[in-house]
């Protein structure tokens, strides 16, 4: 009867391979979060190699969500890493021209990491030689692979 026992505490304790994923997952994307860098994560011995994370993402919707998510947090994390540098300098702590390196570093870091937020907005107008308004059409046509049809 004990051997039973046993046998119960261990399928409890055991996981599956997907909620193992996950776990490793969140703890990976908490370290993304405060601006720690993949390849930086993956040499750590309780961690997975580079390529297994992006064959898991690749796999998996939610791994990749949750990464994708990961990364615009840490976006936000170099907004605020922004000001700091910017208080820094203020208070004569870093030299003018370190600081725009560092902040223009972080800037274009975060419009990678969340384009929607930090990046350049770019707006195309389309008209004529003479200025007026572009008419367009665009005709969608569906091709089939089946030649049946």
């Amino acid at each position: 009867m004990a051997t039973k026992t046993a046998k119960t505490k261990t399928a409890e304790v055991s996981e599956t391979q997907e909620q193992y994923r996950r776990r490793i997952m969140t703890k990976i994307c908490a370290l993304i979060s405060q601006k720690q860098v993949l390849t930086q994560i993956c040499t750590q011995s309780d961690m997975p190699c580079y390529d297994t994370i992006y064959q898991w993402m690749n796999d998996s919707d939610e791994l990749s969500d949750m990464y994708a998510r990961a990364r615009s947090r840490r976006a936000s994390a170099r907004a605020d890493r922004i000001d700091e540098i910017t208080s820094q300098m203020i208070a004569g702590d870093i030299k003018p021209d370190v600081a725009r390196v560092a902040i223009d570093a972080e800037k274009w870091q975060a419009s990678k990491e969340n384009a929607k937020v930090y990046g350049d907005k770019i707006e195309q107008t389309l008209q004529n030689p003479d200025g007026s308004n572009l008419d367009l059409t665009v005709n969608f046509v569906s091709a089939s692979l089946n030649k049946s049809e």
